[in-house]
């Protein structure tokens, strides 16, 4: 789960070499898009992806929409574990039906107050005097909002939404496990030669990135296949 968070009106030293290459390579490594002070993006070419410079204009109406500002800086909360579950059913018996997706994103008290606390804590980060000295103000939250459990509730309720991290549709699992499909080797059970090898197979959301995690399975998958061999 995944709770937004902005400071809106950062005022960077630009003119900082150390800070603008930092920056500069964050861009490049999760490919967040930094604008200056006359809100165009960073001219560093490993910093924007092809196409960028045609949607320049889409994101920064997106941004200012947003925050009042083609500048901001996110400071998102990530709730990597949730323990509410979700639910998926069949909204007919035609497959070409779209089935019933019910997310259930914060429902659960424990899930809603780990999220109310990183938001919280995401705060305290955003006013610290090293971060504070570049920001004009912090957009989407206010005092009045984050002293009152009800209205922070609000907000994160309102907020709330996925990450992009799907995985775990054909988890693995003990022989056991009437919901594991494939075995510890990434095996599907009763079918001869035939392995998953994605983020389906996690049992879990892993607190990493999935891709790395992706490549780990399929180095150990493919080792195991040559041992077989």
């Amino acid at each position: 789960m995944f709770v937004p968070g902005f400071i809106s009106h950062v005022e960077l030293a630009w003119e900082e070499p150390y800070l603008a290459r930092f920056l500069r390579r964050l861009a490049a490594f999760s490919r967040v898009i930094f604008f200056d002070k006359r809100g165009t993006g960073l001219s560093d070419p490993v910093a924007q992806p092809p196409g960028l410079a045609e949607r320049m204009d889409d994101i920064r109406a997106v941004m200012d929409a947003a925050v009042g500002t083609p500048l901001a800086m996110g400071l998102p909360v990530a709730l990597e574990r949730a323990r509410t579950r979700g639910c998926l059913t069949l909204a007919s018996t035609d497959p070409r039906d779209p089935p019933r997706i019910q997310l259930n994103l914060a429902d659960g008290p424990e899930d809603l107050r780990r999220l109310m606390a990183g938001v919280r804590l995401s705060w305290q980060i955003a006013h610290q005097p090293e971060i504070g000295r570049h920001v004009h103000r912090v957009a989407l939250l206010s005092e009045e909002t984050m002293s009152s459990d009800d209205a922070l509730a609000s907000y994160v309720r309102a907020t709330v939404s996925t990450q992009f991290h799907p995985c775990g549709t054909a988890r693995m699992g003990l022989a056991d496990d009437p919901m594991a499909v494939v075995d510890q080797h990434c095996r599907v059970r009763a079918i001869q030669n035939l392995r998953v090898v994605d983020a389906s197979v996690m049992p879990t959301i892993p607190r990493a990135n999935i891709n790395l995690t992706c490549i780990m399975i399929g180095e150990h998958v493919s080792d195991w296949m040559r041992e077989e061999a």
